[in-house]
């Protein structure tokens, strides 16, 4: 039976990390919100942009925990596999881990019933299955800062369609003229600032602790597919 390599104990330590990373983000974000600086954002909202990327981010969010927690409950998966072969044997090991009916399970399974030139494929495809459950979720991290240049443009759009000459020559013209050109330069501001907050917020989770969580699972797979055999 093969010795597997060094892992972590771990008892969903990803997950709870993740919520101390978001609760720490969570308490900038209430700070800003007691500063007004949120209720700006949604006032000068016209156009609801920074609303749907604050919606979005939030869903996004919501998403990369769901996985982040997934991927906690296969390392804990692969680590009481290890306590328990230590304990029970690796025969009674293995019965529970095809128990658990988890990812590390059937790659365990897989990884044992190929043929030696077939293993690597088996690794190959485990990988890229990674790799497309991480996709999907940077793949909204980009459209947070696309809606917020969007946003940008659409502001800067609204501003330049507001400008009246006349105004710059009636005083009485100037002050609503000069209001709604604020507010369109506003919305311009702020979908952008709205988009980058929301999109680095999400790359934390996704690169701090979902990426290196994932290929910790795949690592942990490949040594149990090793010592499963």
């Amino acid at each position: 039976m093969g010795t597997p390599a060094r892992h972590n104990n771990t008892n969903f330590v990803t997950f709870f990390k993740a919520l101390a990373v978001n609760a720490s983000c969570g308490v900038v974000a209430y700070w800003a919100y007691r500063e007004g600086w949120i209720n700006a954002v949604l006032k000068a909202d016209a156009v609801y942009i920074s609303r749907t990327i604050f919606g979005l981010g939030l869903l996004g969010l919501a998403m990369v925990m769901w996985r982040i927690f997934n991927v906690s409950r296969e390392l804990n998966i692969a680590h009481k596999y290890y306590a328990l072969a230590q304990e029970k044997g690796a025969r009674e090991a293995g019965f529970w881990l095809k128990s658990t009916k988890s990812l590390v399970a059937e790659f365990a399974r897989r990884y044992r019933e190929a043929k030696a030139d077939d293993k690597p494929i088996i690794v190959d495809q485990l990988e890229k299955k990674m790799i497309r459950k991480f996709s999907y979720l940077a793949a909204l991290e980009d459209w947070l800062v696309r809606l917020g240049l969007l946003g940008t443009v659409v502001g800067f759009r609204m501003g330049l369609s507001m400008i009246d000459f006349e105004a710059f020559r009636d005083f009485e013209l100037f002050g609503p003229f000069l209001s709604k050109l604020t507010g369109a330069f506003f919305i311009a501001l702020d979908t952008t600032i709205v988009g980058i907050c929301m999109a680095i917020w999400l790359d934390i989770n996704l690169k701090w602790i979902l990426r290196p969580a994932m290929g910790q699972v795949v690592e942990e797979a490949v040594n149990i597919g090793v010592s499963y055999e």
